[in-house]
């Protein structure tokens, strides 16, 4: 086990933790009643900071880990540069969405849940299949719900408590699948072969190795 590796299992731990302290700061547990994104504004902001930044961790420490083909490597950077707009950038607090740092806020946020779960996905490909597929499942799960965010969003209750109580449910619930992803990559990273086990052709489908 490579010190990338203990890294990103400790990223993982760190990034699980500050996602249980910023709801305990605001006070706003499931069902939430604000956007994930404000748990970013007020006194205890830094800790949404720290949330998002070792997220970013993860992805870079797996990525180094076991190096991941051109599509993944891409896929995986464009999501840690959304997670650093998200983390230094935050949005308003009324959560409107009208102000330019709000705005870029949101465009990051966006890039991060959209390529996180496809970056892991495909650097699961080389490794054990049942991980593979885990991840392409929860893959489908999130989709599902950042498409009810839209919904939401465009006014629509989804949920039956309101578009806007609906559009933070949603939204909490596909970044707890994306959570759960960075999991499921921390586990299957280890089936993927290193790049020396594998030779110059690419990487072999269902090897395990530590």
């Amino acid at each position: 086990m490579t010190l990338w590796y203990r890294a990103g299992v400790a990223a993982l731990a760190f990034s699980l933790l500050c996602g249980v302290l910023v709801q305990a700061a605001k006070r706003d547990w499931l069902p939430p009643d604000i956007s994930i994104s404000q748990y970013g504004v007020g006194p205890h902001g830094w800790l949404f900071t720290l949330w998002t930044l070792s997220t970013a961790a993860v992805l870079v420490c797996f990525m180094r880990y076991r190096p991941v083909n051109r599509v993944g490597v891409v896929f995986q950077w464009l999501a840690v540069s959304g997670a650093l707009v998200a983390a230094l950038v935050r949005t308003d607090p009324s959560g409107l969405q009208q102000s330019w740092n709000s705005r870029v806020h949101t465009a990051g946020s966006v890039v991060l849940l959209a390529f996180l779960p496809f970056g892991v996905t495909i650097a699961l490909w080389a490794g054990r299949r049942l991980w593979w597929i885990v991840s392409c499942a929860l893959t489908a799960v999130g989709a599902v719900f950042m498409t009810l965010v839209l919904v939401s969003a465009a006014g629509v209750d989804t949920a039956g408590i309101g578009p806007q109580a609906s559009w933070a449910l949603w939204q909490t619930a596909g970044v707890l699948t994306e959570m759960v992803i960075l999991v499921v990559y921390a586990i299957g990273v280890r089936t993927v072969p290193a790049p020396s086990a594998v030779g110059p052709p690419g990487y072999r489908r269902g090897a395990a190795v530590g």
